[in-house]
């Protein structure tokens, strides 16, 4: 079925003869520019269930899927409907990804939420637009740090600059795209994003994880390369710090890397006394 200069393909029978439900899309555009592939978009919902013989009908930009036969040959009565443009909630939960408004011109009146949770453990969400192509200001594109938009808003963004990446300080990053019935619309957007690892914990390689750091160390900015130990004159006995704590007043520490108070000893000049450090 042709919508908007793609061709989109739903279901059928496999190679090995089982009934299939995915979507592929080949764009007429990009293969005028030679640019011939294949694609998978991404869907906001459930897909129908499996299902050949079926019939595929363009009504208003919507392409209308109409019964079949299902898995075990029994007969479809079913129809569904699906639009190029985004709409609704989509979680996206891998480590990384891509994710976009849609193929070609986006719709008016639409209101479609990309809810990013990684479900690697201490991380954060670090965003980058590949392109954005929003010609009416009052269509946007806005980014909260958080599960919804309850969450604190990180950017607002219209127009054909693309925004510098963003990182979030929670686990998760909403992406909302908003449009109005009226004005000169645009391509939309295409935006990626990779989960890094948050402050406090650094990549391990080995594991293919994001470890605290260890105690008497700590990483101050998300998706550090290295945990740096505390400088001489600080400690931390917890792992998965931020910062170091300053050993009490008139002590320091010998070495770098001290992970408790105990290593704080008095400066010369000054010697302990009830837990403090007292002029002689």
């Amino acid at each position: 079925l042709n919508i908007a200069e793609t061709v989109y393909v739903f279901g059928g029978i496999g190679i090995n003869g089982d009934k299939l439900n995915d979507l592929w899309a080949f764009s007429a555009t990009a293969a005028a520019s030679g640019q011939f592939a294949w694609t998978r978009p991404t869907l906001m919902s459930s897909a129908p269930a499996p299902r050949w013989g079926h019939t595929a009908l363009l009504s208003q930009s919507a392409m209308l899927i109409l019964g079949g036969m299902g898995s075990d040959e029994t007969l479809l009565r079913d129809a569904w409907a699906g639009t190029a443009g985004c709409s609704g909630n989509l979680t996206l939960s891998a480590s990384r990804g891509r994710f976009s408004d849609g193929d070609g011109a986006y719709l008016a009146n639409i209101d479609c939420r990309f809810v990013i949770r990684p479900s690697m453990e201490h991380a954060n969400v670090m965003l980058f637009f590949s392109w954005i192509d929003i010609l009416d200001e009052r269509d946007r594109v806005y980014v909260y740090d958080g599960v919804d938009t309850a969450a604190p808003l990180l950017g607002s963004f219209s127009g054909t600059a693309t925004p510098q990446a963003i990182t979030s300080t929670a686990a998760s990053i909403t992406v909302r795209f908003v449009s109005d019935g009226g004005g000169e619309g645009g391509l939309g957007f295409e935006a990626a994003y990779q989960a890094v690892c948050a402050p406090g914990a650094v990549w391990d390689a080995v594991a293919s994880l994001c470890v605290p750091c260890p105690r008497g160390s700590f990483s101050r900015f998300a998706n550090a390369p290295t945990c740096t130990a505390c400088p001489v004159g600080t400690y931390m006995q917890e792992t998965g710090a931020t910062f170091c704590s300053n050993c009490p007043l008139y002590s320091t520490t010998v070495t770098q890397g001290a992970t408790s108070a105990v290593a704080c000893e008095c400066v010369p000049g000054y010697f302990s006394l009830g837990g403090e450090c007292a002029a002689c």
